[in-house]
């Protein structure tokens, strides 16, 4: 099951569900693109993509990014809370 606001197709030859910007489900572009969606009067889309967010969030709790096929937090060292690679 995709979730929303995922950046490429799961069948795109450079979706990763780990790489930034090629396929993870980010919290904050999501804020964005659901702003850009109401300027353009697309109220409708824009409370169903927040809507999602919220639900995906509500599920697995805060993350940076999620795995647009399934909507869990990727496996990896690196949270969001763990501040800054080593």
């Amino acid at each position: 099951m995709v979730r929303a606001g995922g950046r490429l197709r799961l069948r795109d030859p450079d979706f990763s569900e780990t790489r930034m910007w090629r396929g993870p489900v980010w919290v904050n572009t999501n804020w964005l693109v659901a702003q850009g969606l109401r300027r353009q009067g697309l109220i409708d889309k824009a409370e169903r993509l927040e809507r999602a967010t919220l639900e995906l969030v509500a599920a697995q709790g805060p993350n940076e990014y999620f795995r647009p096929d399934t909507g869990v937090k990727p496996r990896g060292p690196r949270r969001c809370s763990d501040g800054p690679p080593r």
